[in-house]
């Protein structure tokens, strides 16, 4: 097969130094702190899904809430938790309310 083996999934991929950051939404984050090579922030849709997160929101009443397909809002949540460098909602969640990200 000329595709070679399948890709994971992007939130399992390690970012490379030639993937331009992304500045739409201009919330820094922890890991813009630790590393000058490659600065990380959180889109809009990322900060607003992170937002109902902490209030307790799940994937399905966030979706819901933002208007977009259940899939759709996972990848923000997971890419919010990608970027915040944080194994599980809980964790992104807290991140948020010490950053005062959720007022």
């Amino acid at each position: 097969d000329r595709r070679g083996p399948p890709r994971p999934p992007a939130w399992e991929r390690a970012p490379t130094p030639h993937t331009p950051p992304v500045h739409t939404g201009g919330f820094r984050t922890p890991n813009n702190i630790l590393s000058a090579e490659r600065p990380t922030t959180l889109t809009g849709r990322e900060m607003q899904t992170l937002r109902l997160l902490g209030l307790g929101l799940s994937n399905q009443e966030i979706a819901r809430t933002i208007h977009v397909r259940l899939e759709t809002a996972k990848e923000h949540v997971l890419n919010a938790m990608r970027k915040l460098d944080v194994a599980d909602r809980t964790q992104a969640a807290v991140t948020a309310i010490q950053n005062g990200w959720l007022s």
